[in-house]
Order: C-alpha cells, then structure tokens, then sequence
C-alpha cells in the first residue's frame, strides 16, 4: 500500500470540509446581514440598515420551575426593549424583543 492511496482520498475530505465551512460562514454571514437590514430598517423614511440601537433596558423579568421535562429547568423570561435612532432622519422608535432562558437545575442529593 503507497502513501499515495492514503493521502489522495483525506485530501478529497479535508477540502469538502473546507468547501461546506466557507459556503456556510458566507451563507450565515448573508443572512445576518438581511436580518440586520430589515429590524434596522427606520419607519419614518424607510431607509434599510439605518437604525442602531440608543439603549437597551429590561423592563420585565420573570422566573419559574419546569417540572415537565426531565431533569427540571429555571425558566426565565426577560421582556428587553431598545431604543432605536435613524442615523439619516434621526427619527426614534422602540422595539420590544421577549428572551427565554432555560437553565437545568441539578437534583440535590
């Protein structure tokens, strides 16, 4: 058996990885960059990628147990809202996201 054999077919495999790793991070990259653009976009002149956040404040925060699933999780659920302003009309407007976070509780011995 040559070295050749060998080498050839990982070769054939590195470079498929390294292929697919590209095509993603340019793909990824794209759709952060449509997402971006359309919460960006100002309402007063519609201009696309316009808007960047003032400030960003929790404006409610809740927590609570999941026993349903195995093992049970800290649920909690934080209402952020941000403030944001056109860089062209200076035009301000707020956007409310609701994040929820789960965290695994260990079991007490």
């Amino acid at each position: 058996m040559d070295i050749s054999e060998f080498v050839y077919p990982v070769l054939l495999v590195c470079g498929f990885i390294g292929v697919m790793a590209v095509v993603g991070i340019g793909f990824s990259y794209l759709w952060l960059r449509v997402l971006g653009a359309r919460f960006g976009t100002c309402p007063n002149c519609k201009r696309r990628d316009a808007g960047r956040i003032v400030a960003s404040e929790v404006v409610d925060s809740r927590s609570h147990m999941d026993f349903k699933r195995q093992p049970p999780a800290r649920v909690t659920v934080k209402t952020i809202e941000d403030r944001w302003q056109c860089q062209h009309c200076h035009h301000e407007w707020t956007m409310t996201v609701r994040e929820t976070e789960r965290t695994a509780v260990k079991p007490s011995k």
